[in-house]
């Protein structure tokens, strides 16, 4: 799904048909990666949703906001909710070769835990970050930067999907179905 469609057929043809460094995946890769799209996406997805509507319930001009323009503003809204709420806030991860963060020497083999929630609520990187603002100048909005960081108009991505290698493979239909789901509650 890298036309960023977001739709189901076109996520497994692209995982069906993707070359790994030189090599095609295997029919087990192949049926491991749409099943952990179907599982994992689907309680994050569930997860998103509600964390969406449960800050339009809370923030009534935010829900008219959105009602005035709902196809011209939805990807702003999702992207505010997943920065504000998002489902997942932290992942294990193991540390491939020794780093140095801090002074402090994080040995190869040492599992951390990384805290995009916590991230994305850095106020050095988001002003008043607990602030509900889909139009805040300061966040990337629309679909996700899979590197993060700082885009060229000085905006920065949130770290709910992940970013580089842990980027999530099924966050195009994970944002496909929030929006999907979201317009037709609000009709």
């Amino acid at each position: 799904a890298q036309d960023g469609s977001g739709d189901p057929a076109t996520l497994i043809h692209g995982i069906s048909t993707a070359i790994v460094e030189g090599e095609r995946l295997t029919h087990d890769e192949i049926g491991s990666m749409i099943s952990l799209v179907l599982v994992a996406g689907g309680e994050t997805t569930g997860l998103g949703i509600a964390n969406l509507w449960a800050t339009l319930l809370t923030e009534p001009a935010l829900l008219d906001w959105l009602r005035a323009d709902p196809d011209g503003r939805m990807d702003a809204a999702i992207s505010e909710a997943m920065r504000r709420n998002g489902p997942v806030i932290a992942e294990d991860r193991e540390v491939n070769r020794d780093v140095e963060w801090y002074g402090v020497t994080v040995p190869a083999g040492a599992t951390i835990r990384a805290l995009m929630g916590s991230a994305n609520h850095d106020e050095t990187v988001f002003a008043d970050p607990l602030r509900v603002d889909p139009e805040r100048p300061d966040l990337h909005r629309g679909k996700e930067s899979r590197p993060a960081g700082q885009d060229p108009d000085g905006r920065f991505g949130h770290l709910t999907f992940g970013a580089g290698d842990h980027f999530c493979v099924g966050y195009q239909l994970g944002r496909a179905e929030m929006a999907a789901a979201t317009t037709a509650l609000l009709e």
